[in-house]
């Protein structure tokens, strides 16, 4: 039982190993002119270890499934569809849809901070765990997340966003007040120093490294990683998993070969990066709700 619960902090220690080396390479490198590689090191994360966790959902799509009544065959395809929806609704409406993306974002990372030491709940906490997560590139990479917006024709007017450039006084308080927090909701001590921890170096992650590559790192080593390791407890369909990874992967190298024939290499990797996170986000969330939802109605 010793052993198991010790496992339970595996995946901080594997964003605390991979910080590290991405620290060491950016010590002994041009890391800041590496624009490209940096982003093609995230877009295979997130099109690798990103997927992989997403399908992971299968495991509540088991218990979706029975509720419905339905095979799980038919809970994969309707996920993998959802996906393909999200994708379609980027090349349509990708204002709004960056713009639930993030909203949404931040409520999730947060929560699923929380609920992962088996905190309390609480919605402030949640919420300000997420914003921090969220507006890091802001505030130390403000011209560069602005760029990729234009860019990707997201934003045009960076007037929305200038409160955040280099506003150490919100980052100072926001740190403060989510250790405060976590201090009350987080149960056991070790817990308390894990989730600072963490905090800590997804902060030094988004003042070393641009924008993509910093979240990328988090996404996958800390917040995929962790999802991975609460299925332990579920009997899963690995046919299923790896035919929804198989996939959304297959459905990404096509969204960016499609766009690598029409803009440059950068473009194509950074619109594809986002294009990957909603389209593993969005149907992640809506599983989660349901799943919630009908553990509500048992209890």
């Amino acid at each position: 039982m010793k052993l198991q619960a010790n496992f339970q902090y595996l995946p901080s220690f594997i964003f605390l190993v991979v910080f590290l080396f991405s620290f060491l390479f950016y010590l002994t490198s041009e890391f800041s002119r590496m624009q490209q590689f940096t982003s093609l090191i995230s877009l295979v994360l997130i099109s690798t270890i990103g997927i992989y966790h997403g399908a992971f959902d299968i495991k509540k799509g088991i218990k979706i499934s029975n509720r419905f009544n339905i095979t799980i065959s038919k809970f994969s395809l309707l996920y993998i569809l959802f996906s393909l929806v999200i994708v379609l609704l980027w090349f349509t409406i990708p204002k709004f849809l960056l713009s639930m993306f993030l909203l949404i974002s931040i409520h999730h990372f947060g929560s699923e901070d929380y609920q992962y030491f088996n905190s309390k709940y609480s919605h402030l906490a949640s919420l300000l765990r997420g914003i921090l997560i969220i507006i890091l590139p802001l505030i130390f990479h403000f011209n560069e997340t602005i760029i990729i917006f234009r860019e990707l024709n997201l934003f045009t007017k960076d007037n929305f966003f200038l409160g955040f450039d280099s506003n150490y006084l919100l980052l100072i308080s926001l740190i403060i007040i989510n250790f405060l927090l976590s201090i009350n909701y987080v149960p056991r001590v070790w817990n308390k120093i894990l989730i600072n921890i963490d905090m800590v170096l997804m902060i030094l992650l988004n003042y070393f490294f641009d924008p993509l590559f910093a979240f990328s790192i988090y996404f996958c080593f800390l917040h995929s990683v962790r999802n991975i390791y609460k299925t332990k407890e579920f009997r899963l369909n690995s046919t299923s998993i790896n035919l929804i990874s198989f996939i959304t992967f297959i459905l990404l190298i096509i969204v960016f070969s499609y766009l690598y024939s029409r803009i440059d290499l950068l473009q194509s990797l950074n619109y594809t990066i986002f294009i990957g996170l909603a389209a593993l986000t969005f149907p992640h969330i809506a599983t989660d709700i349901i799943y919630n939802q009908l553990n509500t109605e048992r209890k």
